[in-house]
């Protein structure tokens, strides 16, 4: 270990030394604006209606009350949102699945969203996802238990439910004795 002292107004010359900030007057005395303060013409807010169950399948949803909130644009759900362009099988939504939600009914996890609404308010659109009542038809445990041993796989088309495999990786000391060039 080197007995060398650091001298931090060399590598740091802010530490320890007062300076200006250009907000630093508006946020002390309450009047900065921050991000959701600022008006943005034209500005559409989203939120997610989440299911209630951990997994099963919507057999039918309402939407109706939701369209009618002063402010509401759209509601979204698998019935109207616009597919990818690539089929599930080819996408690949998050590591070690292929699983994209509100394409179908069908629910894999608790809270998962099943539902988009926009608005022209943050307000309205939190509000109208409240009201939306979808009806599902509970397809048993979400996960293998110890009271459901058995439980249909979460990823069915994936051993593990999804899990990815292992690297395997090869032997470093071989290749580097084997190789043509070395530096």
């Amino acid at each position: 270990m080197s007995n060398e002292t650091l001298k931090t107004a060399d590598v740091m010359p802010l530490i320890g030394k007062p300076y200006s900030r250009t907000d630093g007057r508006a946020k002390v005395t309450g009047t900065a604006k921050y991000s959701a303060e600022w008006q943005i013409k034209n500005l559409a807010h989203g939120v997610f209606a989440t299911s209630d169950i951990a997994k099963g399948r919507i057999t039918a949803m309402d939407v109706s009350a939701a369209k009618k909130v002063p402010g509401v644009i759209e509601v979204y759900t698998s019935e109207n949102l616009p597919k990818p362009a690539k089929t599930l099988e080819e996408a690949k939504a998050f590591v070690g699945s292929n699983f994209l939600p509100m394409q179908n009914g069908e629910i894999r996890y608790s809270l998962q969203p099943i539902a988009l609404v926009i608005a022209e308010t943050l307000e309205a659109a939190t509000y109208a996802a409240t009201l939306i009542k979808p009806t599902y038809f509970k397809t048993g445990s979400p996960v293998a238990s110890i009271h459901a041993p058995n439980a249909k796989l979460v990823e069915p088309t994936r051993p593990h439910n999804g899990e990815l495999k292992p690297v395997l990786r090869g032997d470093a000391k071989a290749a580097f004795a084997s190789a043509p060039v070395k530096i």
